[in-house]
């Protein structure tokens, strides 16, 4: 929880035509309750495009790209457009909190909101001796 909360961009990978990977960088938020991750976008990108054509797509997520901190998070599980009101709402007082910025695209009509749902998770922290590795099972309450 502390390495996601001092990140602030990640790398989403999902599918898309023909089951081809697009990977594309983003400001992420994170819902610790929910554990999920939010992103803003377009609804012209890419990655978006393919979603509103299939409604979820496996993806990835790589968060943690510092040469000097060595930490790094991989994530893999679904993710989707939030059409839900509610989640839409929680989406964006989680992500506005984050990325203030970011509100200002609230009232462009193109400007959306996907949920990535993880379902495996794998944390390394590369400059503790010796490195530190964290699977899902002991992240992921339930699992």
């Amino acid at each position: 929880m502390d390495f996601l909360g001092k990140e602030r961009i990640g790398v989403l990978t999902t599918m898309i035509h023909d089951e081809r990977p697009h990977s594309a960088v983003l400001h992420f938020s994170f819902s610790p309750d929910r554990n999920v991750f939010y992103f803003s976008t377009d609804k012209t990108s890419r990655k978006a495009t393919f979603l509103g054509y299939t409604h979820t797509s496996n993806a990835a997520l790589v968060v943690g790209f510092s040469e000097t901190e060595w930490q790094t998070l991989q994530l893999e599980g679904v993710v989707q457009i939030v059409a839900d009101e509610e989640e839409l709402a929680e989406a964006k007082k989680i992500h506005y909190a984050m990325h203030p910025n970011s509100q200002k695209f609230e009232s462009d009509p193109d400007t959306i909101f996907l949920v990535f749902k993880p379902d495996w998770f794998r944390y390394t922290d590369f400059m503790k001796k010796p490195v530190e590795v964290v699977l899902e099972d002991e992240i992921l309450p339930g699992k």
